[in-house]
């Protein structure tokens, strides 16, 4: 089922898994966002760089939108 929450466990780094809860609950998250949550631009770029590895392990498909003020992750239904 989608709200399965087993994929948590994949995921060692907890800031990592709190991106991906976040996702699943508000449905989007800014550079911005991720910056505070991660703790610094380098692990945002880090995030990004092993960010297709990430998503196969989450029960939903997220994609990268560009805007004016960085990159937004957004879940998709």
């Amino acid at each position: 089922p989608p709200d399965d929450q087993r994929w948590q466990a994949h995921f060692e780094d907890a800031a990592i898994r709190q991106v991906f809860l976040h996702l699943q609950q508000h449905g989007a998250i800014t550079e911005q966002e991720l910056t505070q949550m991660l703790g610094s631009p380098r692990q945002v770029r880090r995030f990004a760089r092993d960010f297709e590895g990430y998503v196969h392990q989450v029960p939903f498909a997220v994609r990268i939108e560009s805007t004016s003020s960085g990159k937004r992750y957004v879940r998709q239904h």
